[in-house]
């Protein structure tokens, strides 16, 4: 009920963590060890980008 509340508004997590994310400086961004990283989500963001081009 909570989600449709805020659907109704407009206002979402979504719409305001993009602000938050590009406040993140990149030296703080790290890549994790598969063994922290069980389904991959750290591994090949950046790789990803340029397969799409």
């Amino acid at each position: 009920m909570e989600g449709e509340t805020r659907d109704k508004r407009g206002e979402s997590p979504e719409e305001s963590a993009p602000a938050e994310r590009e406040q993140t400086p990149l030296s703080k961004l790290r890549d994790l060890r598969p063994e922290k990283d069980p389904i991959g989500a750290g591994r090949g963001f950046l790789k990803a980008d340029t397969k799409r081009t």
